[in-house]
């Protein structure tokens, strides 16, 4: 694997081979356009990774933190929030090759304890309703991701006398409760917690030596993320005014990890899109069958965005359906299939196009909720379309631009 420091001229190379009129100068039109974004929607800081093939390339842009004037590296730790929800199917999918439990077994059947008010879900809920969001648990993460005394036990007592959020199976419905139970099903099915499995099946073959799987972890072997300097630190919008965030709910304790509580960097992460490129082989070992990937990529469900509290068109300005799989939601762009998660306490999204071997990792430091809810998500989606488009040789859209339009819209509505 080839690893550079210096991003975009490479990138423009690959991409003037399949553009009839290429830039003059292509490094500064890509830095541009990443520059001129970051401006337009005030991002203090930004990271970005990506891979083609078997290269590797990365770039950090801005600041760390939106106070103090300190570059981005290749070692600086990001977090990236919901981005983990993949990790966990990953989880299940190796259990599975392991033949210890199936993608549609019941939850009871590994947590006989577990209860709602509704004898039918509670019978019948499976771990790919838990993957898909289709379970009707509720979207809230009961006992809160920063709750170090909550235990696996005081979240099934509660889900006990939980109503259910929406009716069962009837529609993708985000539900934090639902990963916190994915959980305890690698612990119960494999006899390791899910962040031994995770160090032990992906972190470690993939060489992923500086990953951690929760606050809670992190803390304990490399310190306090509100008290080191390489880490990437949150900005928030108030009042439209950019200013330092606090990290008071940012990050998960153990309990939720699966939902949102790694932490990584661009050179680990950067392994992590590959592995997924390279459907599972890391270094000639297949550390998940393609069966197993063939059921986490495949289209389950279409999105309901009623329960994001955003425009659809934050995620893509112009797809005309978004679908749910396991551990990611999924959409065509230029007649390919993307893969993709969003992070958002400090947005971020992780996407690859499987057809074309491009995989884009993009994480900020903005925490933006103006003028609408998770505004800044729409940043980092944008630019992730407009490094595909480089690559496929798509110059016509700027979608950083269309996509402001999108979110300045929705907030005078």
């Amino acid at each position: 694997m080839k690893s550079k420091s210096l991003l975009f001229p490479a990138i423009l190379i690959l991409i003037s081979a399949c553009t009839s009129s290429p830039p003059s100068d292509p490094k500064i039109e890509f830095d541009s356009l990443i520059t001129t974004a970051m401006d337009k929607w005030e991002i203090p800081g930004l990271a970005v990774v990506v891979v083609k093939d078997d290269t590797v390339l990365m770039k950090g842009y801005g600041s760390q933190s939106f106070d103090i004037s300190k570059p981005i590296n290749a070692e600086t730790y990001l977090q990236i929030a919901s981005n983990s929800k993949l990790f966990a199917a990953y989880t299940i999918g190796m259990l599975v090759d392991d033949g210890l439990l199936n993608w549609d077994d019941p939850v009871i059947k590994h947590i006989p304890e577990f209860k709602v008010p509704d004898a039918t879900v509670t019978n019948n809920v499976a771990i790919d309703d838990l993957l898909t969001h289709r379970s009707g648990l509720t979207e809230v993460a009961l006992g809160g991701f920063q709750n170090p005394e909550y235990t696996i036990e005081d979240l099934l007592k509660e889900l006990e006398n939980t109503p259910l959020s929406t009716r069962f199976r009837a529609r993708n419905h985000y539900s934090q409760a639902g990963m916190a139970l994915l959980s305890e099903i690698v612990h119960r099915a494999s006899g390791l917690s899910w962040e031994e499995f995770v160090q032990k099946r992906i972190f470690g073959p993939l060489e992923m030596k500086n990953s951690y799987t929760s606050t809670a972890d992190f803390t304990e072997k490399v310190g306090n993320p509100a008290e080191l300097e390489n880490i990437m630190k949150p900005a928030v919008k108030s009042d439209g005014t950019v200013q330092m965030g606090s990290w008071q709910y940012i990050g998960s304790e153990r309990l939720y990890a699966p939902a949102g509580g790694i932490i990584s960097n661009m050179r680990d992460l950067s392994t992590w899109i590959q592995f997924r490129l390279n459907n599972g082989m890391k270094n000639g070992q297949q550390l998940i069958s393609s069966d197993a990937l063939h059921e986490i990529r495949k289209p389950r469900i279409p999105v309901d965005f009623s329960s994001f509290n955003m425009p659809w068109s934050c995620f893509h300005p112009s797809a005309e359906l978004m679908d749910v799989g396991f551990g990611h939601f999924s959409f065509e762009h230029r007649g390919r299939r993307v893969i993709s998660h969003n992070g958002g306490w400090m947005s971020s999204v992780i996407a690859i196009m499987p057809s074309e071997s491009i995989g884009v990792g993009i994480f900020s430091n903005a925490w933006f909720s103006e003028p609408i809810p998770w505004a800044s998500l729409g940043f980092v989606n944008a630019l992730a379309l407009d490094i595909f488009d480089h690559y496929l040789g798509h110059q016509e859209m700027d979608w950083s631009s269309k996509m402001a339009e999108i979110v300045t819209a929705a907030g005078s509505d």
